[in-house]
């Protein structure tokens, strides 16, 4: 595309200025330069091109082995910086799950009355006191009647009833060992003011 007249060279000078070329698309300064010698614009054109291309390629060849170089020294740091990582959370994981402190109260409930026996391993109650004191309330065991402690035996492994009570400190153990006796000794003074009463009638 030649500049023939000054208005195509306007129009391109406007259209490279829109491009974001302004100022790096050079025109020759009179219409007889071009014109004269048969310029075409596309040499311009191509020549930004291969200016942008050599700059890209530049920016290739001069930072990316670098980049390359620098990014391959940094990846054997950050494997052995990640490996070291790995290792020193690991043993970190485990010295904090070995050193992890827990409190543990064994509550027996095997020997207790049916009807408070029964209260103290009701899901929902143990669950409001675990909550309360912030511990874990397991029931384990099974029931052994206390009248053949004499008699029978339990099995290799077996225990009777009791509650597991855990914690992170021996003031939430204690807490809700307390709470648990609260309810017993409230139930059985029920049961002895009941007995007295039956006796009385008696």
């Amino acid at each position: 595309m030649k500049l023939e007249t000054r208005d195509h060279k306007d129009k391109l000078q406007q259209a490279a200025k829109a491009a974001g070329l302004d100022g790096v698309v050079s025109l020759s300064s009179s219409e007889n330069d071009s014109d004269a010698e048969g310029g075409d614009f596309t040499d311009d054109i191509v020549q930004v091109r291969v200016g942008e291309n050599n700059a890209k390629e530049g920016a290739l060849t001069l930072h990316n082995p670098g980049a390359l170089s620098l990014a391959s020294g940094e990846a054997d740091n950050v494997k052995k910086a990640l490996e070291y990582a790995q290792k020193t959370t690991s043993v970190l994981v485990s010295d904090e799950d070995s050193s992890a402190v827990r409190f543990t109260c064994e509550y027996p409930v095997n020997d207790l009355p049916a009807m408070i026996r029964s209260k103290l391993q009701s899901g929902a109650f143990l669950r409001s006191i675990a909550d309360e004191c912030k511990t874990s309330i397991i029931k384990k065991g099974i029931y052994f009647d206390p009248k053949k402690k004499h008699s029978h035996r339990l099995k290799d492994g077996e225990r009777p009833l009791y509650l597991l009570i855990v914690g992170q400190s021996a003031e939430a153990v204690q807490e809700a060992r307390s709470r648990l006796n609260e309810t017993r000794d409230s139930m059985l003074e029920k049961v002895r003011k009941k007995a007295s009463a039956i006796g009385a009638e008696l």
